[in-house]
């Protein structure tokens, strides 16, 4: 796995956002997307960075990896 696949944002609130929509598209496993949709949800990743930080939550954000590989409501 290339570099880090997830950002982990500490915050001291009692609350915890999660974004597995983030990352990048694997164009070589889903060549469908490949004509020049490679990111999966923009700017999901970086939103909910900037809201953990604005809520001092804590964040778990995905970065690079493809959703369909991470997202628990679509790994079989």
């Amino acid at each position: 796995m290339p570099g880090p696949a997830f950002e982990v944002v500490r915050g001291p609130a009692p609350l915890v956002l999660i974004a597995p929509h983030g990352g990048r598209r694997d164009s070589v496993r889903r060549p469908w997307t490949a004509g020049g949709l490679k990111t999966n949800d923009l700017h999901t990743a970086a939103l909910t960075a900037e809201l953990a930080v604005a809520t001092a939550a804590s964040a778990l954000v995905n970065t690079d990896l493809d959703r369909n590989d991470v997202d628990l409501n679509r790994v079989t």
